[in-house]
């Protein structure tokens, strides 16, 4: 079990005992369905304990999970705001050979949900529990939950900036733009995540994560905790988390993948007519993308940020760079890592 200050990770065996199990076991350091006679039951559900967070106003769920085909996982969510607990806020079932949908729910109070997000309308929320449901239709098989994880945005949030500094990792690059037609035009997520998991030896072309993480509710590839899952189905221990500029630094120092969630606009025009922060040198506007970060480099007294951007014309160009003041204003405080393969996990997983 990890636990920072706005972030909680539960994985392992050890961690794992700290929740309640209903019709559900521990085995190989994952949460899968209980078994009676040699078959697995069809349903059960694994809760965490209650985790305090500082108040915050959004969170983000994550989860890896093995899917055979014919299982399934629903990851779920409630927060307390002002004394109350909302109901259980589902992310919509999951696997990759499933039509998975998310949910998007009207702003309401205390909380609601939509996509990848908690929201908090009013107020503040001060904890939040998790839990997820495992189901199977083949009493041969079951799913195995490998990492629950949650993150929020603290009400009041001082982030540490982050020092110049010099790191380089090496991530291959893909542009969006000239992917599958059917598929470009909001596939930022999964160009990303094929840089982030085959630095690590994966062979995924962003086509096939893009159709594994496709959100049939939103539409389209913008289901960020998605991806996270998508990358816990090949092996990886991938999550959301709220990030400030130095501890991102701190995750690229110690070699872990990260793509950031980013909004801006590329021109002085548009940045004026949309309200987003400029971003000088970018290709074309940019709403909830994620961008692969490859480090950062020093030249002279400036710091930049090395990125693959997936909106630049070719693969060749993806490998840019942008000066770090200015895309620390163009991230949105949130980041997708994934940290190599979970315990167990090898490369033929």
């Amino acid at each position: 079990m990890q636990n920072a200050k706005n972030g909680y990770i539960l994985a392992g065996t050890e961690a794992f005992t700290r929740g309640e199990l209903d019709n559900v076991a521990l085995a190989e350091n994952a949460v899968c369905l209980e078994q009676t006679a040699g078959r697995y039951v069809l349903y059960g559900c694994y809760t965490s304990p209650v985790i305090a967070f500082p108040p915050f106003t959004e969170l983000a769920m994550s989860w890896n999970a093995e899917t055979p085909q014919g299982t399934v996982v629903e990851a779920q969510a409630r927060v307390l705001v002002d004394g109350a607990w909302s109901g259980w806020m589902s992310f919509g079932k999951w696997s990759p050979y499933l039509s998975r949908a998310s949910a998007c729910q009207p702003p309401a109070a205390p909380a609601y949900l939509q996509g990848d997000t908690v929201h908090i309308p009013q107020g503040r929320a001060i904890q939040a529990q998790l839990r997820i449901y495992l189901y199977t239709d083949d009493e041969r098989q079951s799913p195995s939950v490998r990492l629950l994880a949650a993150s929020v945005r603290p009400a009041e949030w001082t982030q540490e900036p982050a020092a110049p500094y010099g790191r380089l990792l090496r991530l291959p690059a893909y542009s969006q733009q000239v992917r599958d037609p059917a598929l470009r035009q909001g596939m930022s997520a999964a160009a990303a995540l094929a840089s982030l998991v085959n630095r690590w030896g994966q062979d995924a072309l962003p086509e096939e994560l893009a159709h594994a993480m496709f959100d049939h509710g939103g539409p389209g590839c913008h289901n960020h905790a998605f991806a996270a899952a998508l990358a816990g189905a090949y092996g990886y221990e991938a999550y959301l988390a709220y990030l400030d500029p130095a501890a991102v630094w701190n995750h690229v120092k110690l070699g872990e993948s990260v793509a950031l969630e980013v909004h801006y606009a590329a021109t002085p025009e548009d940045a004026q007519a949309t309200g987003l922060p400029l971003l000088p040198g970018a290709f074309a506007n940019g709403e909830n993308q994620l961008m692969a970060l490859r480090g950062f480099e020093l030249a002279g007294d400036t710091a930049f940020a090395l990125v693959n951007d997936s909106l630049a014309p070719s693969d060749r160009e993806a490998e840019h760079r942008y000066k770090a003041d200015d895309l620390w204003k163009a991230y949105s405080g949130r980041a997708l890592l994934v940290r190599g393969r979970h315990k167990g996990q090898g490369a033929g997983s």
